[in-house]
């Protein structure tokens, strides 16, 4: 549980440091911290706060109000600091680096090609500057057989189909270095010795996700230690923050999960443990991408069964051709494909033999309005709606006059395709809202 409160925070000497007021002459901050006694309000104990502090003109840092958000969990304090980072883009925020005794501070800042932060001991002394590199694929002039071809289906957020994934970065490479002679950095107007740069792929300046420029070393790595030892050391700090923030992450997405299973739960009280709603709509949902994509569905079943590299090679080549020949009579028009390769495709016989095949196909077209209502079901809360509410969320959601799509229609479309409604039979249709929480 958080609240807003007021009240006055003493920053201490850490409100003096000269590093921390030069990270802060542009603009104001956040600072995040755990208290070192809880406090107590109306009953509850909170351990955590977030306050926003500024430069003074005279170049002190202070509060810039007695306006507070006190937390009683870290991830709290966290998501806190996250959402003002969204409306401020600068903040103070606190990580609780591995093997650290003390939280300590860092300051973002979004950069013209990514963004930097800031980490410092408790004494506000820099330890590391952190970069984050913006990534950008390289341009592709068109699909290329080196895509991969991928079928998405994400219930939480509404959004199902086929898809092209450009590029695929596989793998973790972390590699810390050391400077004979130390480099300069300007910006911050101190020295390091060690860098550490995190590549995602193989290892080229396009695949560097992050670098760590340490200007002094971590707290828990001896400083009289061998170069060797601290470039070993490093290397376990870095992975070590990085597994941390995959593991955080990971928490918070299944507390999302959670939270939202709550409000859009599986199946509700009155139905039997048997009914699970989300399994029902990504069955209906690849049951309609199966009709309208045959063949590249059927391309990727037989994928399913190759065994060896050659089988494997043989499979992802006739899923790209399957993907083109079904694009083209989904959407009237071959997709862009790369020159080169668009030259050698009216000369494969298996390609001819696929288009051929699917522009013979008697397919039906897709209805939209069946596609709509499977990948927004649960997410728009259509499956807990009666036919008025139905009706009324429908031609709303989708911008249509009221009334237009009829809340009937609707919801006989909704049947044909398997889609379950979690309406409880032998009383009354109520709304979404009225409905038990499950």
């Amino acid at each position: 549980m958080k609240t807003p409160a007021q009240g006055q925070i003493n920053l201490g000497e850490m409100g003096n440091n000269k590093q921390l007021r030069q990270l802060l002459a542009d603009s104001p901050a956040y600072l995040s911290n755990s208290l070192i006694n809880p406090f107590r309000l109306n009953g509850d104990d909170y351990s955590f706060v977030v306050l926003p502090i500024k430069l003074t003109p005279d170049g002190k840092v202070e509060p810039v109000c007695d306006d507070i958000v006190l937390c009683q969990t870290e991830a709290e304090m966290k998501e806190t600091a996250a959402q003002l980072v969204e409306t401020a883009k600068t903040n103070v925020a606190a990580i609780q680096a591995v093997g650290w005794s003390t939280v300590s501070f860092t300051t973002n800042q979004v950069l013209s090609n990514g963004e930097r932060t800031i980490a410092c001991d408790k004494s506000g002394q820099i330890c590391f500057a952190r970069y984050k590199w913006q990534h950008h694929p390289p341009q592709k002039a068109g699909l290329s057989k080196e895509d991969a071809i991928v079928v998405g289906h994400i219930p939480s957020i509404g959004i199902s189909g086929v898809g092209v994934v450009t590029e695929m970065r596989d793998g973790q490479l972390v590699e810390v270095l050391h400077f004979a002679k130390p480099k300069i950095l300007k910006e911050l107007g101190c020295n390091c010795f060690y860098k550490a740069f995190v590549y995602y792929g193989e290892k080229c300046d396009r695949n560097m996700d992050e670098t760590f420029i340490f200007v002094s070393l971590p707290p828990q790595i001896a400083s009289g230690a061998s170069i060797d030892e601290t470039l070993k050391a490093l290397l376990g700090f870095v992975q070590a923050l990085l597994r941390e923030e995959r593991r955080r992450d990971d928490l918070r997405a299944a507390a999302l999960q959670r939270e939202q299973l709550k409000s859009k739960p599986a199946h509700l009280p009155h139905e039997s443990s048997g009914i699970d709603h989300y399994r029902n709509q990504q069955q209906v949902v690849e049951s309609l991408l199966r009709k309208e994509w045959p063949l590249l569905f059927a391309a990727m079943d037989k994928a399913k069964e190759a065994k060896t590299e050659v089988e494997k090679a043989e499979c992802k080549k006739q899923i790209w051709l399957a993907h083109i020949a079904d694009y083209k009579v989904i959407f009237g028009k071959m997709p862009d494909v790369k020159p080169d390769e668009a030259a050698e495709l009216w000369k494969d016989d298996e390609f001819l033999g696929l288009m051929n095949q699917a522009m013979n196909d008697p397919r039906q077209v897709l209805d939209k309005r069946a596609l709509r209502l499977a990948v927004n079901w649960i997410v728009k809360n259509y499956y807990r709606m009666n036919e008025k509410a139905l009706e009324e969320a429908f031609n709303r959601d989708w911008n249509c006059p009221p009334g237009f799509h009829k809340g009937n229609t609707l919801a006989k479309l909704a049947r044909s395709i398997g889609l379950l409604f979690a309406l409880s039979k032998g009383r009354p249709e109520k709304g979404p809202n009225l409905l038990p929480p499950g």
